[in-house]
């Protein structure tokens, strides 16, 4: 398009919709990429309880982050008391929303495969991961979590390549990922 053309209001709606979308990703990722810093923080320091809080933290907003890519309503529970939520995504999704609720680890990992066809996880370690985040985050259970960490390493690599960062760039966990300029 030339100086001097216009594209419709139909058309300008669309791209600011989808720049605000992009902008929710990024703070996804963003969110993703403090956490996985903490967790392996947290490993170095051997305080393991942590890594199996933060490092499925990581995994829950950079997953989220792939789901809202593709449709924010994908990140809603398929729940009575997210009406609102559904409602307020599917009009006029913005992650500004402080009563905005959204899936668990559980589901989201669930929906991702079934979004994108696979994860590099099976389902039992998948369990294992929710089971000692859950523990550590409501009875100070610290399970191993070096599987965790592994895990979600994993997890989180696929996610930003499904997110569209190339393998061995900058934007590898461990390296930065989503991290603004």
């Amino acid at each position: 398009m030339s100086d001097g053309e216009h594209t419709s209001p139909a058309a300008d709606r669309r791209k600011f919709e989808e720049a605000l979308r992009l902008r929710d990703v990024q703070h996804l990722a963003a969110s993703a990429s403090v956490w996985m810093q903490e967790a392996m923080n947290a490993w170095s320091e051997d305080e393991y309880g942590k890594v199996a809080v933060l490092a499925p933290l990581a995994v829950e907003h950079l997953g989220k982050a792939v789901l809202w890519q593709k449709n924010p309503v994908l990140v809603v529970p398929l729940s009575p008391d997210a009406e609102a939520s559904l409602a307020k995504l599917a009009t006029r999704p913005t992650l500004t929303d402080p009563k905005l609720r959204t899936v668990g680890l559980k589901t989201l990992l669930g929906r991702i495969e079934t979004v994108t066809g696979s994860l590099p996880i099976n389902q039992s370690r998948r369990t294992r991961m929710v089971e000692i985040r859950n523990g550590a985050m409501h009875i100070a259970s610290s399970g191993t979590s070096r599987h965790v960490l592994i895990d979600a390493l994993m997890l989180c690599n696929a996610f930003l390549e499904q997110l569209g960062q190339e393998p061995g760039t900058a934007a590898r966990v461990g390296d930065g990922f989503g991290q603004a300029a």
